[in-house]
């Protein structure tokens, strides 16, 4: 998948993508271009969770992998 960057100064530092049990399975660091790439050809179809963590904010949102 790729993560668009929408804001240049994004607090967002840190990806994690855990699942529904909170298994992290997935973590890795923003890079601060526009987007970045995220490996997910490990992840079964399914719901999945992934968390931005930066230094004053961490934000969650769903993913379901098909």
């Amino acid at each position: 998948i790729s993560i668009i960057n929408q804001q240049k100064n994004s607090t967002s530092d840190a990806y994690s993508i855990k699942d529904m049990n909170g298994k992290q399975l997935v973590k890795g660091q923003l890079s601060e271009s526009v987007s970045t790439t995220v490996d997910i050809s490990s992840l079964k179809p399914g719901v999945y969770i992934i968390y931005f963590t930066g230094k004053t904010i961490t934000y969650s949102s769903k993913l379901v992998v098909y």
